[in-house]
């Protein structure tokens, strides 16, 4: 055995031995390093976006649990807070509204998402391990003025603390429009693009005033203690709540197609990458196989002196375990470092494309004054919600990964393996 592996060794490296590794050893080798690296970037970072987007919806947009009316009529929710409280795994109940509403502000009238909830949500850990005040407080929560709104608004709309909103909210009458002046007091950030930009926050009090919804609300937001217990929880709260009035959803069905179409994406991007594992494995039967025949010589010779066809297929096989071992736990290594450092990578890459657009920007200009100078991004929170890379590997998917293209590739290395299991010493030694 241990003959065989110092054979299989020599036939990676180059000719007469010299070097380590062969030129078509060291880019099977790469190939493998590339795939692998490449899978678990694209994949951490898959993960990372379903399991952020799954956080901030559910502490932040629809809980883990929603009570609504099926008639869209504002809900009594004092009648059934306590009944819902006292279902087991629940850990906190936030009666809360929602409403559309256009917001005007420094002169600019906009469309905004309006959520008035109840003031123990503003002191809660669901918002503080999901969101950040970054600017005022949220010490005001018993003004009638107040309002706080997303980190994005004073980029987007030239907001400051102190600054006034004019928020109009249609009722049932179009005509008869209800307004209402705020102050904003507090800026939060929840580092998810569509709520840092789009969302006003406000009391349930101040809601209620607005909407003229006195003791109502129009969702009942539920937290359970484990994401497993949802379904459970949803059918013991089904159980209490008056049929045919009001409804339970959960968190996955006001985001089923979101969630649908982010693990269609996944599943995509990773055959796609998946190829170029493939590709490099059979890139390595090309390889072993034109190593075969230029080691036909020698392969006639070892079955001369002894070697039967099984050590003449080990050979060849090691080769590809030693292939598959290096280029899968560099890959691993490779794929660890890239994904947790995505931000700093991305970072560079723009600064320098935006230097070199920035360089030739001052020539354009000697012939265009007026040309905007574009900015290069690769991860724009416009586009993917979030202000940064979300990053989050799954070892059991890194497992799987190793095992995936370590069997790959020893499979690969069967098929010149049994080749040149099959070279006949005469034939060799007569052709010579």
């Amino acid at each position: 055995m241990k003959v065989t592996f110092f054979i299989a060794q020599r036939y990676l490296s180059g000719r007469n031995g010299k070097g380590i590794f062969s030129f078509f050893s060291i880019i099977s080798i790469l190939g493998i390093i590339l795939g692998v690296a490449a899978l678990i970037s694209v994949i951490s970072v898959m993960n990372g976006f379903q399991e952020n987007m799954q956080q901030k919806v559910i502490s932040l947009q629809s809980f883990h649990l929603s009570v609504s009316s099926f008639s869209s009529e504002p809900i009594n929710y004092l009648e059934y807070m306590d009944k819902i409280k006292s279902v087991p795994h629940v850990e906190a109940v936030y009666p809360y509204i929602e409403s559309a509403v256009l917001f005007n502000a420094n002169g600019s009238t906009r469309g905004a998402l309006l959520r008035g909830y109840d003031k123990s949500f503003f002191t809660s850990e669901t918002l503080k391990k999901n969101a950040i005040v970054i600017d005022g407080s949220l010490e005001h929560l018993n003004s009638e003025d107040f309002i706080a709104t997303g980190d994005q608004f004073s980029i987007l709309y030239g907001t400051r603390l102190s600054s006034k909103l004019l928020v109009t909210v249609f009722t049932s009458s179009i005509f008869q429009p209800k307004i209402k002046l705020f102050t904003i007091k507090a800026f939060i950030k929840t580092g998810f693009y569509p709520i840092d930009s789009g969302v006003l926050y406000t009391t349930l009090e101040n809601a209620q005033q607005l909407l003229a919804m006195p003791g109502k609300c129009s969702y009942i937001g539920i937290i359970v203690d484990k994401l497993a217990n949802v379904e459970k929880v949803k059918s013991s709260i089904e159980d209490i709540l008056p049929f045919g009035k009001l409804q339970v959803s959960t968190w996955y069905d006001y985001n089923r197609t979101t969630y649908s179409a982010l693990k269609n994406e996944k599943t995509l991007m990773f055959f796609i990458v998946f190829m170029i594992i493939l590709v490099s494995a059979f890139y390595i039967v090309s390889s072993q196989i034109m190593t075969v025949m230029n080691k036909q010589k020698e392969i006639g010779i070892l079955k001369a002196i002894g070697f039967t066809p099984l050590d003449i297929k080990n050979i060849f096989i090691f080769n590809g375990i030693i292939i598959g071992t290096i280029g899968t736990l560099l890959g691993t290594s490779l794929g660890y470092i890239i994904s947790l450092n995505l931000d700093a990578i991305f970072a560079f890459i723009e600064n320098i494309v935006n230097g070199a657009i920035s360089i030739l920007y001052l020539f354009v200009n000697v012939f265009n004054s007026t040309a905007m100078q574009p900015e290069f991004q690769i991860f724009s929170r416009d586009i993917y919600y979030f202000d940064k890379v979300p990053v989050s590997i799954n070892f059991k998917e890194v497992i799987i990964i190793n095992i995936v293209t370590f069997l790959l590739v020893f499979f690969a290395s069967l098929i010149p393996a049994h080749r040149a299991s099959n070279v006949k010493p005469k034939e060799v030694i007569h052709n010579e």
